[in-house]
């Protein structure tokens, strides 16, 4: 499913929740906890930033301003491993306010081809960056869409997030915004209402993310999805 899908079928399962939200109050699903922690780890896919030729001008008196490429450049950022730690505070039976944290170290790679002093040869420049994020999101479940006797229930969120990129070198330092928007799936394997530990189950979800500025040398903002799987405790 591409980016565009994902967000329409995100919001439509909101408004389906909504429509049948007064069905589902007092319902058997587990309430989510007050209080809920989780960890995971997950992939972000690899961004296109496009192709550049560079180009040289000729000048000079009596002639015409010429120019032709002195080679092509393709860059693109590989799709890499994430980890990330969530708190989340409930703010009512289905919705939540969630602040998270995460890390991931893609490899950012540049192909240079049709080099007029190399001719016919293709080499790479790869450099790696480590991206941290911290993002907050606002977590609506979806009480009406529960499944399993109640132990499966489905959310979605969206949100936005602050991005700092740092090459390994730490020559090169750039912040950026993103946006999201996302479903996903909690899975109850304990629940219980008396205890200090309420809740802990398994967490999956996918998103979409619109990322501008950061390491961005396409200079636009640019679309990417990822999805992630872990645990969850709630109390």
């Amino acid at each position: 499913m591409n980016g565009r899908l994902a967000l329409v079928a995100s919001w439509l399962i909101v408004c389906l929740a909504a429509g049948r939200s007064a069905q589902a109050q007092g319902a058997g699903a587990p309430a989510p906890a007050r209080v809920e922690v989780s960890a995971s780890f997950g992939v972000d896919g690899g961004t296109k930033f496009g192709d550049r030729d560079a180009t040289l001008t000729a000048n000079g008196a009596g002639r015409t301003a010429d120019s032709f490429v002195l080679f092509h450049t393709s860059t693109q950022m590989r799709r890499a491993g994430v980890v990330s730690g969530r708190l989340a505070i409930a703010l009512g039976r289905g919705l939540a306010v969630e602040g998270a944290m995460s890390l991931n170290r893609p490899s950012v790679v540049t192909t240079v081809q049709s080099d007029v002093e190399r001719s016919g040869t293709t080499f790479m420049l790869d450099q790696r960056l480590s991206r941290y994020s911290f993002e907050g999101s606002v977590l609506l479940h979806l009480r009406a869409l529960r499944f399993a006797g109640g132990r499966g229930l489905p959310f979605v969120d969206a949100g936005g997030a602050y991005l700092r990129d740092v090459d390994d070198g730490h020559a090169l330092i750039e912040s950026g915004r993103s946006f999201h928007a996302g479903a996903g799936v909690k899975y109850y394997f304990l629940a219980r209402r008396d205890r200090f530990l309420k809740a802990a189950g398994l967490r999956v979800q996918g998103r979409m993310e619109m990322i501008s500025r950061g390491f961005n040398p396409a200079g636009k903002a640019r679309r990417r999805g990822g999805g992630a799987a872990g645990v969850f405790f709630g109390f």
